[in-house]
């Protein structure tokens, strides 16, 4: 499913059907009453949602003229995209006010099909062809769909906070789709996916016992490259993800200026997807 916020005052007593005619065609849409529920809940998420559908007029405003807490949403909705380095989520505007839909007011943007679309069944559909389109190079969409086995994991089995899976979706963001290589600093990343998310759940489930886990990772995975019960792959996994992010991940070392110098391309890469390899396989312990 392509992930939308709608923010509109009135989508309780109005938006029932648009919220399941959008369902139907592949889009779930999470509705908010205030711009600025929905912002709140964008910056808690920001890998959640491909798109907002702002309602350019707000009844809720105390004050001002119907559009101004639109053009405020919208400004802070760029700082967000700014903050974040990404062009995502694509902002659609929709409105049930006929004077609004051709005004220059609201300008037309590329990946859309009017300036603003009506509250209509017509603009309906072409509101979400268009909301389909931008997910076939959306890397947000791309991502989710992609590696929906290990988000799942993340969310479901390892139950992370939202700032451990907003790292997990940057990393793979970042490393497979903005192929990025030389940013020594995600091996920094890794290392704190596998202290707060991996070694923490291998503990749990009676594979380091409490000895072990106090002497720190390093130790941790020398343990289990002699503990039968891992397959081979993910001994090698665990040993090469640690050592190498461990002395990787202080900015001082050959590996470091390896990967920052260009001279290593795909070590970032293959860091990500021995993690993710480990994700899966924990994924199925019992």
């Amino acid at each position: 499913m392509i992930e939308v916020m709608w923010i509109d005052d009135e989508w309780e007593d109005k938006g029932v059907p648009f919220i399941a005619s959008a369902e139907n065609e592949g889009i779930n849409i999470a509705p908010f009453d205030t711009y600025t529920k929905g912002l709140e809940a964008l910056k808690k998420e920001p890998k959640r949602w491909v798109a907002v559908i702002l309602d350019i007029r707000e009844q809720a405003a105390e004050q001002g003229a119907a559009t101004d807490n639109f053009h405020i949403a919208r400004e802070q909705l760029k700082e967000f995209q700014i903050l974040n380095h990404q062009t995502e989520p694509y902002v659609f505007v929709l409105t049930g006010e006929p004077n609004y839909l051709d005004s220059d007011a609201f300008p037309k943007l590329d990946y859309a099909s009017k300036r603003v679309y009506s509250k209509s069944l017509d603009d309906y559909k072409l509101l979400f062809e268009d909301i389909k389109k931008i997910s076939k190079y959306s890397d947000l969409y791309q991502v989710r769909q992609e590696y929906k086995n290990v988000l799942y994991a993340a969310e479901s089995y390892f139950k992370v906070d939202n700032d451990t899976y907003n790292r997990l979706f940057a990393l793979i963001q970042k490393v497979v789709y903005n192929r990025i290589t030389n940013n020594a600093k995600m091996l920094n990343e890794i290392r704190k996916l596998c202290e707060n998310m991996i070694f923490p759940k291998l503990k749990e489930l009676g594979y380091i016992p409490d000895e072990v886990n106090k002497k720190g990772m390093n130790e941790t995975s020398k343990y289990i490259n002699q503990d039968e019960r891992y397959p081979e792959y993910v001994k090698r996994s665990i040993h090469s993800v640690v050592s190498i992010t461990q002395r990787g991940s202080h900015g001082n070392t050959t590996i470091d200026k390896d990967v920052s110098e260009g001279r290593a391309p795909y070590l970032l890469r293959s860091c990500l997807f021995d993690l993710l390899n480990i994700i899966i396989w924990m994924k199925n312990q019992k």
